[in-house]
């Protein structure tokens, strides 16, 4: 290990998902501006690494943060934990960057009752993620009574049916959705089930998703900065290094919440927000689901792409001609054949239209 190495342990996934990808895009650019060398690996095999320097660790499940935690531990590092939440029992014993989970999820319950929602569910519930075991513990001890929570315990298609069933029974006037993909697939199923949102249900996302902003229905969701994230991480990493102290570092991130059409494009009052886990029946395939991985992947996708080939992209879900394109947005038929094409081979689809069904799929279902 050489002196500016900056190892970053990333637990592996089927498809790489894109909050991920943005933590690591923000260490990225901290670790270029401050001089070091970012190695990234899924393994911990530390023989080359020197006992008592920090390792990054950034994951999505309790069970492979915690177990990475511990190994690291055993090994002599100094584990820092980089996610949406912290477990309480790794915050005793790692150091840390996540945000402030808690209590955006207050503002959110708070937002949802001053526009009018006095029935809500919290919907898609993985309970092998820490950061959904927290948002289902603050939900619940706010509104016992009043928030029903469905946990994906199966696919995100026999969850959203059993919302769905409850609520022809007794309807919702509001939801909170675990993240933004559970969001656009909820918002396409009522749809197809002509509930209206936000007249008849009003819907609140988590992650700020690109999908999510460009959905017909824009989607009101809670932005965390994963760049910004990445970007502390490495702040995190290079003070510790240099840092003898036991004392515990840390760095929690505010949150935002974005209010867009799928709540009706109401603001809030002004207002002031006045555990245990258990992960034993966490769902672990949860995160390969097929239907979380469409959205996931196409959200993926679209973090890789610049402005104008996502802009191309949502005039591919309109039907235009290349002509068309260049016209709309200033170019060249050429410079659009040539950012099409580009596209076709980054998504790893075979034409054109492939993608454009997928887009209006998500995007807009039943448009033709």
């Amino acid at each position: 290990m050489q002196k500016n190495d900056v190892y970053v342990l990333v637990q592996p996934s089927e498809k790489e998902f894109f909050w991920i990808n943005n933590i690591l895009v923000g260490m990225q650019k901290m670790a270029v501006r401050q001089e070091y060398n970012l190695c990234l690996f899924n393994k911990l095999d530390c023989s080359e690494i020197i006992t008592g320097v920090p390792v990054l660790i950034v994951g999505y499940t309790y069970r492979w943060v915690r177990d990475s935690a511990e190994e690291a531990v055993k090994r002599g590092l100094r584990p820092i934990i980089v996610g949406a939440c912290l477990h309480p029992d790794l915050k005793e014993r790692c150091n840390g960057v996540d945000f402030e989970l808690t209590q955006i999820i207050r503002q959110v319950m708070h937002y949802l009752e001053q526009v009018g929602c006095k029935r809500t569910a919290l919907l898609g519930v993985n309970r092998s993620s820490i950061a959904d075991r927290e948002k289902e513990k603050t939900i619940l001890l706010m509104h016992k009574e009043d928030c029903d929570v469905y946990v994906c315990e199966q696919s995100l298609a026999r969850c959203v049916d059993e919302f769905i069933e409850s609520f022809k029974i007794k309807p919702y006037n509001g939801v909170l959705c675990v993240n933004d993909t559970v969001a656009i697939y909820l918002i396409n199923r009522l749809k197809i089930e002509g509930i209206r949102v936000p007249e008849d249900v009003m819907v609140v996302g988590i992650g700020n998703s690109n999908l999510g902003q460009r959905h017909f229905v824009p989607i009101t969701s809670i932005n965390f900065d994963y760049c910004e994230m990445g970007r502390q991480a490495i702040r995190a990493w290079s003070f510790i290094r240099k840092s003898n102290s036991a004392s515990r570092l840390i760095l929690s991130l505010p949150c935002e919440l974005i209010i867009r059409g799928s709540t009706g494009n109401l603001n809030p009052e002004n207002s002031s927000d006045t555990s245990d886990y258990d992960f034993g029946d966490g769902n672990e395939s949860y995160y390969y689901d097929p239907d979380v991985q469409s959205i996931i992947h196409t959200e993926a996708f679209l973090g890789e792409c610049d402005d104008i080939d996502r802009e191309i992209l949502y005039c591919l879900t309109e039907n235009l001609t290349y002509s068309e394109m260049a016209d709309k947005l200033n170019l060249t038929d050429r410079a659009i054949k040539y950012r099409v094409a580009k596209m076709i081979k980054n998504f790893g689809a075979e034409k054109r239209e492939d993608i454009s069904a997928i887009m209006k799929a998500l995007l807009n279902p039943n448009e033709k």
